[in-house]
């Protein structure tokens, strides 16, 4: 019999009801296989997502081993001071300390902008006042030792970036600006990107007198309040792992801070009751356009601006439960965020004080990864108990942690 008969006979045993039967059996199976092949691809992430805050973990230790502390969340200038003066160097890059004239005035110790010279409520001063915050100082330990070497560059950038000091404004090289000192590649995309966030950290953030700002995921733990209510450079009951450390303005290598962050004998919390990384989720949607140097939009949600040491910048806090339905309060809001947006990050923006905050936030289900300052990482629930969170954000507030 000629194959082409066989393959006739066969089908002209099923009738139409018995096919339609068996594609449907198909569809249900492959229905009921696709959540649970979401689910392993999840696991997958959140998994890879703990290794990269481990390896932030182990970074920050090393860099205590060698440096005599964990880094600085944000190395702060007293501009005012006549020893940090010369405030205007004419592009000097070594000026006498001490000499010339000093900053007109000093900026609240909550602020962080960029180099403006516009007068404001409060006031900014030009706010020349900046060191680099905590991912540029773990570069090393990062395994990115050759970035290590624009470190000078970055500072000494056009000319007056000497003057400026401001790294979020100065330290913004991308392969369209600047490519010689790009940091920000590196850092949100590689090193501080958690694969299950999914956002292009090609729209860049627009705002503060600061551009081209890209953003990656994981945040450094500033306190268990407000920004505001931890920015001091005496520690707060509320201050976490990274804060405001003081430093002179000349030589600019002062201004790294380098190993003036706080010790482990700091957390008399304990270390395993303390949290040190988190993540947050960038808002990519481009609603303020392209430029030439941002292709691809940019947009003013400052969250996750892996330069920007500010609440929902690089650092978070613990005020709010993971992923509050509470909005954030941050100084650059996007107010565009539709109140439907499934990751509740509708904001409100805050310029005038201190009291801004950002929840950590991520895309897994019902809760966040975050690594604690012993090293070790664990998955906390949305539904954590809010005093038990703000608790871990501290990491001397005194309170008794029970994780149960």
């Amino acid at each position: 019999m000629a194959q082409s008969q066989k393959r006739l006979i066969f089908l002209q045993g099923f009738t139409l009801i018995e096919l339609l039967v068996v594609i449907a059996i198909i569809a249900i199976l492959i229905g009921l296989l696709l959540p649970a092949v979401q689910k392993v691809r999840e696991a997958a992430a959140r998994m890879r997502c703990q290794n990269n805050l481990k390896q932030l973990a182990l970074a920050a230790h090393n860099y205590h081993s060698t440096h005599g502390s964990f880094p600085p969340g944000l190395p702060r200038i007293l501009q005012a001071l006549q020893s940090n003066a010369p405030f205007n160097s004419d592009g000097n890059p070594n000026p006498v300390p001490g000499s010339g004239t000093p900053a007109p005035g000093e900026p609240p110790l909550w602020v962080v902008w960029g180099n403006s010279s516009s007068t404001s409520n409060p006031p900014r001063f030009g706010t020349r006042c900046y060191g680099p915050s905590w991912p540029l100082h773990i570069l090393a330990e990062m395994e990115q030792t050759p970035l290590v070497a624009r470190i000078e560059p970055a500072f000494l950038a056009e000319g007056a970036g000497a003057d400026q000091a401001n790294p979020a404004d100065n330290w913004d090289g991308t392969p369209l600006r600047r490519p010689d000192i790009d940091f920000q590649s590196t850092l949100s995309t590689r090193i501080l990107n958690c694969p299950s966030s999914g956002h292009n950290p090609n729209v860049h953030f627009s705002n503060l007198s600061l551009e081209n700002l890209m953003k990656g995921n994981y945040v450094g733990c500033w306190g268990g309040g407000t920004f505001g209510s931890s920015a001091e450079f005496v520690p707060t009951p509320t201050s976490g792992v990274f804060g405001l450390v003081e430093v002179a303005k000349w030589p600019w290598q002062l201004r790294l801070g380098t190993g003036r962050g706080i010790k482990v004998e700091h957390i008399t919390d304990g270390s395993s009751n303390t949290l040190m990384f988190s993540e947050v989720l960038p808002y990519d949607v481009a609603t303020l356009g392209a430029t030439t140097s941002s292709p691809e939009g940019r947009n003013r949600d400052m969250r996750g601006c892996v330069l920007l040491p500010a609440a929902g910048g690089n650092v978070f806090t613990t005020l709010t439960a993971p992923n509050s339905t509470t909005p954030d309060t941050i100084i650059s809001c996007e107010s565009t965020i539709p109140a439907t947006d499934p990751y509740r990050r509708v904001c409100v923006q805050n310029q005038t004080d201190g009291n801004t905050f950002a929840a950590a936030r991520s895309k897994h289900s019902g809760g966040v990864n975050a690594a604690l300052a012993d090293g070790s990482v664990r998955f906390f629930r949305d539904t954590i108990n809010v005093q038990v969170w703000q608790a871990l954000g501290t990491r001397a507030g005194g309170e008794v942690v029970n994780f149960d």
